[in-house]
Parts: C-alpha cells; sequence; structure tokens
C-alpha cells in the first residue's frame, strides 16, 4: 500500500495532488529534487469556512506538505505554519 493510501485513511485526510517538481523542470536543465504533497481535511475546511470572516484563508488550502533534497543528499521536508494563520485574526483554533 502507498503511503498516500494510507495517509487518506486516517481522519478523512485526502491527498489532492503530488507534484514533482524535478519532472515538470527537467526540460529546462533543471535537475532539483523539489515536490508538494497537497492535503486536505473536508472535516477541518467546512469548520473553518463556515465563517465568512475565514473565507481569506482559502488561499492556504489546501495544505501543501513541501519536500527537496539538497546537494549532499539530504531530504528536508516543509509545510506552512498553521499557528501564523491564527495570526491573521481569524479564529482558527482547533484545527
Amino acid at each position: 500500500m502507498k503511503q498516500s493510501e494510507t495517509f487518506q485513511q486516517k481522519q478523512d485526510w485526502k491527498v489532492l495532488a503530488v507534484n514533482d517538481y524535478q519532472k515538470s523542470t527537467a526540460a529546462f536543465g533543471k535537475k532539483e529534487r523539489v515536490g508538494s504533497i497537497k492535503i486536505c481535511n473536508p472535516r477541518y475546511v467546512s469548520k473553518i469556512l463556515v465563517e465568512d470572516a475565514n473565507h481569506g484563508l482559502t488561499p492556504m488550502m489546501p495544505l501543501s506538505i513541501d519536500y527537496y533534497e539538497d546537494k549532499d543528499g539530504q531530504v528536508y521536508v516543509s509545510q506552512m505554519n498553521i499557528q501564523l494563520m491564527g495570526m491573521s485574526g481569524n479564529d482558527v483554533r482547533g484545527f
């Protein structure tokens, strides 16, 4: 079973897209090993978007988990700091 399938079975999380930027930039001579996985939990999204004031958060959806490999072969994973979303003035506690 693929990791994305396992992930989707847990708590309603959905993998919406897997982007391989290395593949898409190969024609331009770029060989960086970089990509992203777009995930969403409809249960959480529906709780956030029920308030009109939270509709400004949609550019941050779906959540992107990004990965890249440096020249030494070290792999890094990054994602948006969800706590920073709360600094926008919107009440997103508990999500």
